[in-house]
């Protein structure tokens, strides 16, 4: 089982860079490990850095955690 960087995650919830994107849609394709540090620091990014508000930031979240793919 891979472990997806926040970086990765980003960029697949963001889908702001489109090859990018399409590399971490593959990696998020399979199972991963999401650690919780990754967790807490993809809120950070989406919220500080890219400016998604807190409230869609918390859904995105939520649907991280039930994304079938994920493990933590």
């Amino acid at each position: 089982m891979q472990i997806l960087d926040t970086n990765v995650l980003a960029r697949w919830l963001l889908n702001d860079d489109f090859v990018q994107a399409q590399i971490a849609d593959q990696a998020a394709s399979q199972p991963f490990l999401l650690t919780w540090t990754v967790f807490i620091e993809l809120g950070w990014v989406l919220e500080k850095a890219a400016g998604v508000p807190r409230s869609i930031v918390a859904e995105m979240m939520q649907q991280l955690l039930e994304f079938d793919n994920a493990r933590m």
